[in-house]
């Protein structure tokens, strides 16, 4: 971290930030990138070349007015109250120039719900089996399972499992590229990264033309289906593995959106409401 030796005069605000965000050892990696990404970007073309000494709301308020996105603006605003914080305990400054402003806080943007056809677009995709994780994406939209449990799971577990017709199809497949008794492995026989299966799971709604999810979100879509099609409160409970009924209630209001009678009976026969006991090896045999 800087020392308190050094004169704000010919201290200059970009180079303060870059020595202030290196002395940050506690950051994560992913953290300390993004506020580079964030000082590089947004803040250094505004006022990066002024003295640290010279810094006043003005200044501040013109580098927030040129960030488009209201929830990079707050990030950058409390990136610049923490450092301008920091300046101020060192004695780079009398007062945070940062603190005199308020940013709003950005609401969360409300996650985009699939509809009925894109739920059919993306399972109708997916079957095609185009890529490795395709078969992963149908068994967690078909069963609600977490992505950590999806990875650990062994061809021997689905004689336990109910599964719709989707998600066995899915199994089936899968099954030929088994490796060390694991669904799903790399070729190698590791656990893929979360992170780039988040990443490839973006790459399977972009090719089903559907709105980008994430993982979590496939098991909110299964959810929310399972309920527009009838599915009592307490199995769908059960199989998301809520604590209480609460959490699994706050669904409803997403799944009543969903339609009318003849969309649940729909939504219905998509989630194998009348599910069947998932038995691959037996399948196999068939095949053979």
């Amino acid at each position: 971290m800087l020392g308190v030796s050094t004169a704000p005069s010919s201290e200059g605000v970009e180079a303060y930030l870059k020595e202030w965000r290196q002395g940050a050892r506690h950051l994560r990696p992913t953290t300390a990138y993004f506020y580079d990404l964030l000082i590089r970007v947004h803040v250094a073309p505004v006022i990066g070349h002024m003295k640290l000494k010279d810094l006043a709301p003005l200044h501040l308020n013109e580098t927030y007015r040129r960030i488009k996105g209201a929830r990079t603006r707050e990030q950058v605003h409390r990136l610049l109250h923490k450092a301008l914080g920091d300046a101020v305990k060192l004695r780079l400054l009398p007062h945070n120039p940062a603190s005199l402003l308020e940013v709003p806080a950005t609401k969360p943007a409300k996650k985009k719900r699939w509809t009925e056809n894109e739920v059919r677009a993306f399972i109708t995709t997916c079957s095609r089996f185009e890529t490795t994780d395709d078969a992963l994406w149908l068994l967690m939209l078909g069963t609600s399972c977490r992505i950590g449990e999806a990875l650990a799971l062994m061809v021997d577990d689905v004689r336990t499992m109910t599964v719709p017709e989707f998600a066995l199809g899915a199994l089936r497949h899968q099954r030929r590229h088994a490796v060390g008794g694991y669904f799903f492995r790399t070729k190698e026989g590791n656990v893929p990264w979360t992170s780039d299966l988040q990443k490839r799971l973006k790459e399977a709604c972009l090719r089903a033309g559907v709105p980008e999810v994430s993982s979590h979100m496939l098991r909110k879509t299964h959810a929310s289906l399972a309920i527009a099609g009838g599915v009592d409160v307490k199995t769908v409970q059960k199989r998301l593995g809520h604590a209480t009924l609460a959490l699994t209630l706050g669904l409803y209001a997403e799944a009543m959106e969903m339609g009318d009678a003849k969309a649940a009976q729909t939504l219905d026969t998509l989630l194998g409401h009348g599910s069947i006991p998932a038995q691959p090896q037996d399948e196999e045999a068939a095949d053979g």
